[in-house]
């Protein structure tokens, strides 16, 4: 499996307990599938950034497929999440 990290700098190696604390579902080496939105990661309003490629082996793993219809808390949570944000963006 190809997996991207937008980052402002390169990654030859990840290492976990080296993010923000601050990250959205807490730390940890956030990747994607789609290359452009590691770049949309990756990129500030005044520097570009990089699109890490890595590959990852997933022999041997059990896959929790968080898109599964039994899972739908997380889609609560991401729209009230959304909605949050819009309200502290609002109030500035």
């Amino acid at each position: 499996l190809t997996i991207y990290h937008g980052s402002q700098k390169l990654i030859q190696q990840p290492v976990y307990g080296a993010g923000n604390v601050r990250n959205d579902y807490g730390l940890g080496f956030y990747c994607t599938e789609n290359v452009d939105l590691a770049k949309e990661w990756a990129c500030t309003e005044e520097n570009s950034g990089y699109a890490n490629c890595y590959q990852l082996d997933l022999g041997g793993l059990t896959i929790l497929d968080l898109s599964d219809h039994r899972y739908h808390i997380l889609t609560v949570f991401l729209k009230y999440r959304m909605i949050w944000q819009q309200k502290e963006k609002n109030t500035c």
